[in-house]
């Protein structure tokens, strides 16, 4: 698998000088582990998404994943209410593993970000 996605994707990263950082690390990791889930037996992989978004249905202007009471997550109210700001919100979904769809994310500016005009998909790889 690394031969086929990995090592292009890499060779092209370090030639138009994306060089290495935390994003190369991160992919070069997710397809090792790919890769060695493709030997083993009794490894099956589901992908699980969730959204962030304002959280119009609770009063403080917070911050919610949908769905609600996700594994890991640090939550401060109700098993859904994340934080009373984007960025806290995307760290302690990064915290419990889940990365942004787009990277990097669209976060909307603090005067926009108490409005449901906006949304941040996210995704985490679940193996078991």
């Amino acid at each position: 698998l690394y031969s086929i996605g990995g090592a292009p994707t890499v060779a092209a990263a370090a030639m138009s000088g994306g060089g290495g950082g935390p994003w190369l690390q991160s992919l070069t990791y997710d397809l090792a582990r790919a890769e060695a889930a493709d030997f083993s037996v009794h490894t099956h992989s589901h992908r699980v998404y969730a959204r962030l978004r304002h959280g119009a249905e609770y009063s403080g202007d917070w911050i919610v994943s949908s769905p609600r009471n996700l594994p890991n997550v640090d939550y401060e109210l109700y098993d859904a209410c994340l934080a009373r700001d984007t960025i806290t919100a995307l760290n302690k979904m990064g915290a419990a593993g889940f990365r942004p769809c787009a990277d990097p994310p669209d976060v909307p500016s603090s005067t926009r970000c108490h409005s449901d005009q906006w949304e941040i998909m996210m995704y985490k790889d679940v193996y078991q």
